[in-house]
């Protein structure tokens, strides 16, 4: 989920979804619009939603992740730095 202009790239993460024939659970879309108009409370709790789904990966063995970042690498970087995944 792009997270720091929630309003203007929902149409992209919609159509990111439907290209790969995933729907965004309804709970996600919940916790991340319960941030209303405020965008960094939005951007929060899209970094919390993204880590807190890449933490259930970690600990189900996977080997990898990608992140998309459509050009918006410090999002993705605040999610490493959640998970612990920061180094030279």
């Amino acid at each position: 989920i792009r997270t720091t202009d929630a309003r203007r790239h929902k149409p992209a993460v919609q159509r990111m979804a439907q290209l790969s024939g995933y729907a965004v659970p309804d709970q996600i879309v919940r916790r991340v619009a319960a941030g209303g108009d405020d965008r960094d409370e939005v951007r929060r709790r899209g970094i919390e939603v993204a880590a807190s789904l890449c933490r259930d990966l970690i600990a189900a063995g996977v080997s990898g992740m990608h992140f998309y970042t459509l050009n918006q690498s410090r999002a993705t970087r605040e999610i490493c730095e959640s998970l612990g995944l920061t180094g030279s």
